[in-house]
């Protein structure tokens, strides 16, 4: 469980260090500088406790029951209950949740269209087996996805 100082900072230092903390998160540009950047900024615990905030809502979303989400993630079922009541009446955290699942959808699209067009291919004979090579290698990308 992450610490937090005894010594709290009044609300209006609060304030304006949060506002600098939001803005420089939302001024990285790429992917890659995110990444980094929480990877130096947070300790190692810091970074479990925010994915499994965001990976209780997902599961929620596909259909998991609280038990199960609090045994795959190793969570408590009151995080599992105030994560859902974000999913449920929450707006951005709700809204977060919908576009990771819509960008999953889209990408499982097209990784079985790619499939089906790698599968066809290669059983149209062709030389060295690229296709179905290719066709192997979209299907274990498909098998490794965590959710």
């Amino acid at each position: 469980m992450t610490q937090v100082s005894k010594y709290p900072v009044s609300k209006e230092i609060y304030d304006t260090i949060y506002e600098v903390f939001v803005g420089t998160v939302s001024n990285l540009e790429t992917k890659r500088r995110v990444a980094r950047f929480f990877s130096e900024f947070l300790t190692p615990t810091e970074r479990i406790m925010l994915v499994k905030r965001l990976a209780v809502g997902v599961l929620l979303a596909k259909g998991y029951n609280y038990r199960q989400v609090s045994r795959l993630l190793r969570v408590s079922t009151t995080t599992v209950g105030r994560y859902a009541f974000l999913l449920n009446y929450g707006d951005d955290y709700k809204d977060t949740v919908r576009e990771i699942l819509r960008n999953e959808k889209i990408e499982e699209f097209f990784l079985g269209t790619a499939e089906k067009i790698a599968g066809i291919l290669s059983m149209a004979g062709s030389k060295g087996g690229s296709w179905r090579y290719l066709k192997e290698e979209i299907r274990n990308k498909r098998l490794k996805r965590p959710f």
